[in-house]
C-alpha cells in the first residue's frame, strides 16, 4: 500500500519478509527483516530521534481513564468470548477459528466502548480548551469519534491507514497551527 511498486501483492510481501505463508494469508513470523528496513528507510520511512524532536514538544503527560461500558453494549462481546472459550476447552480450535474469534472480539469491544468514549470526550471537550490526541486502533471507533465530533461541531483532523501520505502533512500542520482545531484523531 506505502510502495506498490516494490511491494507488488500482500502474498509477495507476506512469502519474502514473513517467513513464507500459512493457510489464508496467515503470517506469523519475520524474515529478511534488515533487506526490508533498509527498503523502507530509504524510500518511505521518516524517522525523527528523539532527542531531536524533544525540543519542540511540551511535557509528556499520560493520564489512564477506565471506562464501564453499559451491560447491553457488553452483551456481543460476551457472546464471542463465550465462544471462543467453548473453542479452546474442547481442545480441538484451528489455529483459523480462534483467530477468527480473537478479531472478532476486539472489534465488538470497539463498538462496546463506543457511546462511553464518546461522553469522556464530551467531558474532556467542556473542561478545557488544550488541544489533545485522541488514538485507536479499531476504524469503527475512529469512525464514531470522528462522527462524534462532527456532530458536536468540534474541528478535528483524523489520520489513519487511509489517509493518503500526501495529505498526512498538512492535516498536521493544520491541527499544529490552527487553534480551531482541538483534537487529532488518530490510529
Amino acid at each position: 500500500a506505502i510502495v506498490p511498486r516494490v511491494f507488488t501483492t500482500v502474498s509477495e510481501f507476506g512469502n519474502r519478509y514473513c517467513q513464507g505463508g500459512g493457510p489464508f494469508a496467515m503470517w506469523s513470523g519475520k524474515s529478511n527483516g534488515e533487506e526490508l528496513h533498509a527498503i523502507i528507510s530509504r524510500l518511505c520511512m521518516v524517522r525523527r530521534l528523539k532527542k531531536d524532536a524533544l525540543t519542540s514538544l511540551p511535557a509528556k503527560q499520560r493520564t489512564q481513564v477506565w471506562l464501564t461500558p453499559e451491560a447491553k453494549d457488553m452483551a456481543q462481546v460476551k457472546a464471542i468470548k463465550a465462544q471462543l472459550e467453548k473453542l479452546r476447552a474442547a481442545g480441538n480450535a484451528s489455529e483459523f477459528e480462534e483467530k477468527r474469534l480473537v478479531n472478532a472480539l476486539y472489534a465488538a469491544s470497539a463498538n462496546a466502548k463506543q457511546d462511553v468514549v464518546n461522553e469522556y470526550l464530551e467531558t474532556v471537550i467542556e473542561g478545557s480548551e488544550a488541544k489533545f490526541l485522541f488514538f485507536a486502533h479499531h476504524t469503527a471507533m475512529l469512525d464514531g469519534v470522528s462522527q462524534f465530533l462532527a456532530k458536536k461541531k468540534i474541528k478535528f483532523i483524523r489520520i489513519d491507514g487511509s489517509t493518503a501520505s500526501t495529505a498526512r502533512g498538512a492535516l498536521v500542520d493544520t491541527f499544529q497551527t490552527d487553534d480551531t482545531y482541538r483534537v487529532a484523531v488518530l490510529s
